[in-house]
């Protein structure tokens, strides 16, 4: 019976090793921190999950995860734009409401994940353990850890232990490979955001875009509430983070910038007595040297401004459990294939991300790019073949990511030939004819059916 070593507690490597147990493999998990039961820090600075198609098609892959999963989700099916003078605008995920997407803490799907790896024959959680070396020895890499002395022999690594991963720092000293890591100008707090929804409203992701900044907040089960996470620049005169000098200044500030609102002065201390979450992004590769692999952030941190950080990583999950079920388990054919596989799919999902963030920023008050997804859900109406928004390709659908990149491209040509001026007279979805350009929806028609037919017959219908 084949063993294997994840390094990295967190959700890819506690999902991880659930699902090669259920292939057959012994699984031991290290972990350097010695409770998994989230302090009061670190869930003052985990910003909230959106679990969609992706994180949902891979959870369901273990049996009994999935009802305890959305027993603490709320779904949302929209987002509702808060502007400065206190107007909201609402804009549905998808025409039909059929995509679904939920809110969820990550320490509530941690908990749900720990809690069947405890159960599980298969599995070895080891906890206070930290990687103090990875050694090469006759062609094999051999992981060693602080406080343990009786290390079994294993078939392969995985380190699943996140955008700082010592896994990564390991295998970089010892092959050809290079990691470029990228600080985000932008850093986060979270925030929990008194809120009293309109009961004839969609439950929504809640966003405060106000240009160089933003607050989000995610619904929960407390109806009072959001999860909420302001991202701002570290730095900087006006609009940043070390402008918060004092718990004055703070609540000065969110009264002025969010008016809508309720935030006390005793807000405001707590505010500034959070701890600041930092954004890193990474890129580079190979993902895998001799007998070790890295997923997830050790391999790929990207931005969170999709919301897909987490489900890109469960999607890893169920990519390399698939290769190695069709490799029969051999690690270095499962390895090449899974990085020759999915690494342009990372690349693409991370400047997916890096854009959206500028989008939801900047665009999503104007009435134009509001314009825009009321038009975009009109042509998925009359055009369901070859026309579904991008957005719901991410978040509703299971295609690569990096086929989304290039439809992306292809949509926003399309939409900017429309004549949005004229939709925005008159917005009959009879009157489609008129606000289309049908020269560039044929070329946008030819574009799909020759580079991606296989999505037409199997997304578009």
């Amino acid at each position: 019976m084949k063993r294997v070593c994840i390094i990295g507690a967190g959700l890819a490597g506690s999902y991880l090793a659930l699902l090669l147990a259920e292939q057959g493999y012994v699984v031991d998990i290290y972990e350097r921190r010695e409770n998994l039961l989230f302090s009061n820090d670190q869930s003052k600075r985990s910003i909230g999950l959106a679990l969609s198609a992706r994180g949902i098609h891979a959870l369901s892959q273990i049996t009994g995860l999935m009802p305890n999963v959305m027993e603490n989700a709320q779904r949302m099916f929209g987002r509702r734009i808060h502007s400065l003078n206190k107007d909201t605008k609402y804009n549905s995920y998808d025409a039909n409401n059929q995509g679904v997407i939920c809110a969820i803490s990550r320490e509530t799907l941690s908990n749900v994940l720990i809690t069947a790896v405890k159960l599980h024959s298969q599995i070895n959680l080891h906890l206070g353990k930290e990687l103090f070396e990875l050694i090469e020895n006759n062609n094999i890499i051999e992981p060693f850890f602080s406080g343990e002395i009786n290390i079994p022999k294993f078939d392969f690594i995985i380190g699943a232990d996140g955008a700082y991963s010592r896994v990564r720092a390991a295998i970089q000293n010892m092959g050809e490979i290079n990691f470029e890591i990228s600080k985000s100008p932008f850093a986060y707090k979270e925030i929990d955001i008194p809120f009293s929804p309109n009961q004839d409203e969609p439950v929504a992701l809640e966003i405060w875009p106000r240009k160089s900044f933003m607050m989000i907040g995610l619904p929960n089960k407390n109806k009072k509430l959001l999860q909420g996470t302001l991202f701002m620049p570290l730095k900087g005169d006006k609009f940043s983070f070390e402008t918060f000098a004092t718990p004055k200044h703070t609540f000065n500030f969110f009264r002025e910038v969010f008016p809508d609102i309720k935030f006390t002065i005793e807000d405001a201390v707590e505010f500034n007595n959070r701890p600041l979450g930092s954004i890193t992004c990474l890129k580079g590769g190979p993902w895998y040297y001799k007998n070790v692999i890295l997923l997830g952030d050790a391999a790929h941190a990207m931005s969170p401004f999709l919301g897909q950080g987490m489900n890109c990583a469960l999607e890893d999950c169920v990519l390399l459990g698939e290769i190695l079920s069709q490799c029969e388990g051999n690690y270095e054919q499962a390895f090449a294939q899974f990085y020759f596989d999915r690494q342009s799919d990372a690349e693409a999902i991370c400047e997916l991300s890096e854009s959206n963030a500028y989008e939801m920023m900047l665009e999503s008050t104007t009435l134009e790019y509001q314009l825009k997804k009321e038009l975009e859900h009109i042509i998925h109406l009359h055009y369901p073949h070859i026309f579904t928004p991008y957005y719901q390709l991410i978040t509703f659908e299971l295609i690569p990511y990096k086929y989304i990149e290039v439809i992306k491209q292809w949509q926003n040509e399309l939409l900017s030939s429309c004549n949005i001026e004229l939709f925005a007279l008159n917005k009959d979805i009879c009157n489609i004819d008129k606000v289309l350009n049908y020269k560039a929806l044929e070329i946008y028609s030819n574009r799909m059916e020759k580079k991606f037919p296989f999505l037409i017959n199997k997304i578009f219908s």
